[in-house]
């Protein structure tokens, strides 16, 4: 129902802007689609490998250089302190070698990300870019993104642009 409800929004609002439209093949319909496609596979990488970090021990305040030492400590103090100070210490192996099983652990798929993107699934997404000097941008069920040229004036990095689509795409899903 709520498909049906965006996808009938968005024809009214291509009749309410007829002419006022950017055709698909304007720079800045390219440019809105692109990022658009980016916010849009990342919200659906997100969701499809969305979990709580389990990982405690990376923000621990535990010393895992036991006993209690503060070697780390002043080897960081002299790194930021540009002493060049580092060039006569003996590293280990160990020092350089990401541990990095809690990484490979986050990556693993969960069976419950199926239920967290099953609503996206059929979504078809579609860009629109309305030449009007309103800063807005907005989305409508069924995937209909709407973005306004104001915007883009206002707004001028691509970055700014998927801050504001996020937000939009974020509040409909």
């Amino acid at each position: 129902m709520e498909k049906l409800l965006g996808e009938t929004q968005f024809e009214q609002i291509k009749k309410t802007y007829q002419g006022k439209i950017l055709p698909a093949t304007h720079p800045e319909s390219i440019r809105v689609r692109l990022i658009a496609k980016e916010v849009i596979d990342a919200l659906q990488r997100g969701l499809s490998n969305e979990r709580v970090w389990s990982d405690l021990g990376y923000a621990s305040t535990e010393s895992s250089l036991g006993g209690g030492s503060d070697k780390g400590v002043k080897e960081m103090e002299m790194a930021m302190s540009g002493e060049d100070t580092m060039t006569d210490m003996k590293w280990s192996k160990e020092d350089q070698v990401l541990d990095d099983q809690w990484i490979q652990k986050s990556r693993k798929k969960d069976s419950k990300a199926h239920a967290a993107t099953s609503h996206l699934e059929g979504i078809s997404w579609e860009v629109l870019v309305v030449n009007e000097p309103i800063v807005n941008a907005f989305c409508l069920p069924a995937g209909k993104i709407v973005v306004f040229t104001g915007l883009l004036n206002h707004f001028k990095s691509d970055a700014e642009v998927a801050t504001v689509i996020g937000h939009e795409v974020y509040k409909k899903f």
